[in-house]
């Protein structure tokens, strides 16, 4: 091996995401704050949780932020909208509001596709 080429580092290997813990997967101390708000927010917050434990840490911090905004975006609507309730309408009127606000095409697909994701979960059967 020629003196200048540093030999290859050895690490150990990263445990995949199956066998990790919830606690190990998300750790409180990286998580966003949960809101503290009446209403629905406990019961969008727990949905929201169950939607982002199958990704990893990265890709669900990212859709964290893109409920967030979701959720956000309900609450400044006059009147208010249900961030649990996504119709039609309302998703349509989110997208033209991100759309307005000069957001990338990406960043509008990205949280359209977890939009359709979460309303899975908060169908008529919630």
């Amino acid at each position: 091996m020629p003196e200048d080429v540093a030999p290859a580092r050895q690490t150990a290997p990263l445990p995949t995401e199956a066998v990790l813990q919830r606690g190990a997967l998300y750790p409180n101390y990286q998580r966003g704050i949960v809101s503290q708000l009446p209403g629905d927010a406990d019961a969008f917050d727990v949905l929201r949780e169950q939607l982002l434990l199958g990704y990893g840490f990265q890709t669900a911090r990212a859709y964290w932020a893109d409920l967030e905004h979701w959720r956000d975006w309900c609450r400044e609507q006059q009147p208010a909208v249900d961030p649990l309730n996504l119709t039609g309408e309302e998703q349509r009127r989110y997208v033209q509001a991100l759309d307005a606000a000069g957001y990338a095409t990406t960043t509008r697909a990205r949280r359209q596709s977890i939009l359709r994701r979460f309303g899975n979960l908060t169908g008529p059967e919630r």
